[in-house]
């Protein structure tokens, strides 16, 4: 849940928008039912009781109608001004993390905005891709005195002084493809205060023929021949769809942007961790046998469980753990105890890995004790069943976005981590 309590959202759109209830009604499940479309989500995740609204597992920015909008605020960066760009940050690495090592590897530069280390990743996969350029097949019309397409006969008789008016169908990069490409290095270029970062993204916008027309946002498939290029376009997409909406007066110019929560918060914390405890040490989504089940016939059945993250042991950053991510918990309504379910999972998977720790990582969700810097690590509850042990933690995400936040995150989390696990250091960081 997005919101912390139910508002009159209903009664706030129609008196603003100058609609009856029912219509304002009508438009919010016509969006949640995009939104669960979009979102791979059994039902739709906008809930309405009367006029009261709650937004359930996702967020965002969704588009109700013509110039008419709603913001969905992840609770653990809250509706507070400048949330957006700690947002887009988070959902961009959710949907292409492997895209922005480059960007990641630096974020110990003070310039490492948000801007300057998606420009990056833009910039190093459209040079990568260089010599093969996206071509499609379009008919253009044309003037010369060599005869190289369809014309009128006519015209041989009577010329322009340009030329014979002719018709040619070719391979061009003026395309629409292109064109997000180029109109996403140019709102990068705008934004990033790096001047390096800018000028390897305005070469990028000046290489592209810029494309007539009406600009579209709508994903399409890219010819076969391209396909490399899918990285590229749809991280160019992404950049239209948020951070010209985030970065720009006027807000977002796309039909909506909306992230599965959770989803974002695993991918996020994945990330984390293999940029501060390395690849090398780090396992994604490994199954372990826990059991198994005799079935009817006799035969036998594996029954596996499957952490979030391993993280082997190493001289340097001491011994390995077990790390699951948690998005919902009791701890922020005030009841300071592992559910009873993640506990008996937690147990599950020391058993089926041999890992003696299990550390359970949550969003911090601002309070009233004033702001909390990036990454900082705080500990919740610490729980010994024999020799294992359950650690559940939350660590601070808002200022992602900010110059070297990133890097304050990943680093701020693995070390915590590390003084939990060794020392049994309870102090928030």
């Amino acid at each position: 849940m997005e919101y912390g309590e139910p508002t009159p959202l209903i009664r706030q759109i129609a008196a603003k928008v100058g609609i009856e209830r029912s219509a304002a009604r009508a438009l919010l499940e016509t969006a949640g039912r995009r939104v669960a479309r979009t979102l791979g989500f059994d039902a739709s995740p906008i809930q309405i009781v009367g006029d009261d609204v709650r937004a359930v597992d996702f967020a965002g920015m969704l588009a109700l109608g013509p110039r008419m909008e709603i913001e969905v605020a992840p609770k653990f960066l809250g509706p507070s001004e400048g949330w957006q760009e700690d947002f887009f940050l988070l959902a961009l690495l959710s949907q292409h993390g492997h895209l922005l090592d480059e960007g990641l590897s630096a974020s110990s530069s003070s310039k490492t905005d948000l801007p300057t280390l998606i420009g990056r990743a833009l910039a190093s996969l459209y040079w990568k891709n260089r010599r093969r350029p996206i071509r499609v097949y379009r008919r253009e019309q044309f003037q010369g005195f060599e005869i190289e397409g369809d014309f009128d006969p006519v015209d041989l008789i009577v010329p322009d002084e340009e030329g014979y008016s002719q018709i040619v169908t070719g391979l061009t990069r003026r395309n629409e493809f292109n064109d997000a490409v180029r109109r996403a290095a140019m709102t990068l270029a705008l934004a990033t205060p790096d001047a390096e970062t800018r000028m390897r993204l305005e070469r990028v916008v000046h290489d592209l023929p810029p494309r007539p027309g009406s600009p579209r946002l709508t994903e399409r498939r890219l010819p076969s021949r391209s396909s490399a290029w899918k990285p590229t376009y749809r991280l160019s997409l992404d950049v239209l769809r948020g951070l010209s909406g985030s970065l720009s007066p006027g807000g977002s110019e796309a039909p909506g942007f909306v992230v599965d929560t959770w989803r974002a918060w695993e991918n996020l914390l994945t990330l984390a961790v293999r940029s501060y405890f390395g690849g090398h040490l780090t396992q994604s989504q490994r199954s372990a046998q826990l059991g198994r089940t005799r079935r009817s016939g006799g035969s036998f059945r594996a029954v596996n469980v499957t952490p979030d993250l391993a993280v082997s042991s190493s001289v340097k950053k001491g011994s390995g753990f077990l790390l699951d991510a948690k998005y919902k918990g009791r701890f922020e309504r005030g009841n300071a105890t592992v559910q009873s379910a993640d506990l008996y999972e937690s147990l599950a998977f020391s058993r089926a890995t041999g890992q003696g720790v299990v550390c359970l990582v949550y969003p911090r969700v601002p309070d009233a004790n004033g702001p909390t810097s990036t990454g900082a690590v705080r500990m919740l509850e610490r729980i010994e069943v024999d020799e294992v042990r359950v650690v559940a933690l939350d660590v601070a995400v808002k200022g992602l976005s900010a110059p070297a936040g990133l890097k304050r995150f990943c680093d701020g989390l693995g070390s915590g981590v590390v003084s939990m696990i060794q020392d049994g250091d309870e102090r928030v960081p």
